[in-house]
């Protein structure tokens, strides 16, 4: 998507100038620059139309977490950005699973209910992945990127809140193309069979009463 390409230019160069100067955390960010294109290879692995907004959001999640948080020491000067980079980063994981999930007709076979359930816990396997990639990073490279088990366990509970509250608001915002990439017809078809399948089970639990 071109109109990313400005900030994954400005990216770049804010990663150069990172490592020439040797600001603290540069090298991570020259680590992230591959990830600046994965949205556009998963579009050419899946051959599927991935919505600007979704390029926007992640390119904001490299921008607040990795270079402003780490290089730019954002981190350090605002105590509670960490939280709010997991929190981000968990509405970010559940918009990319619940876009896909739409797109390949999990949502309207299943329902809404049963997507939520998958998005939640993809959701918190991020998170807790996150954690693991920071242990062993401290363990490893010493980035002193845990503090202690307490930050640990906040920002894991920052995701996973992330992907409740998006979750909220796809259900309930009706909002579905413009927040979750999802078209308006596919959430009315999952919608209308959620309902379906409680009529479904109300008539079958009917008939069980009236043979008993």
């Amino acid at each position: 998507m071109l109109f990313v390409l400005p900030l994954q230019v400005a990216y770049v160069l804010v990663a150069i100038g990172c490592v020439v100067f040797r600001v603290w955390g540069g090298g991570l960010v020259v680590l992230l620059v591959p990830a600046l294109w994965l949205p556009a290879a998963l579009e050419v692995a899946t051959r599927a139309a991935i919505p600007r907004f979704l390029h926007g959001a992640y390119m904001l999640f490299l921008t607040a977490g990795p270079l402003a948080g780490s290089s730019l020491t954002v981190y350090l000067l605002l105590p509670g950005w960490d939280k709010v980079v997991h929190f981000y980063s968990g509405v970010l994981v559940g918009w990319g699973m619940l876009f896909a999930l739409a797109r390949l007709g999990i949502l309207a076979r299943h329902g809404f209910p049963v997507v939520a359930f998958i998005v939640q816990c993809a959701v918190m396997a991020s998170a807790a992945g996150w954690e693991i990639c920071e242990f062993a990073a401290d363990h490893l490279l010493g980035a002193h990127a845990q503090l202690s088990n307490l930050d640990t366990m906040a920002d894991i509970i920052s995701g996973t809140l992330g992907g409740v509250v998006m979750l909220l608001l796809a259900r309930f915002a009706r909002r579905p193309k413009a927040v979750t990439g999802i078209e308006a017809s596919e959430m009315r078809v999952a919608t209308d069979q959620d309902r379906l399948s409680s009529l479904s089970l109300e008539s079958q639990h009917v008939a069980g009463g009236a043979e008993d």
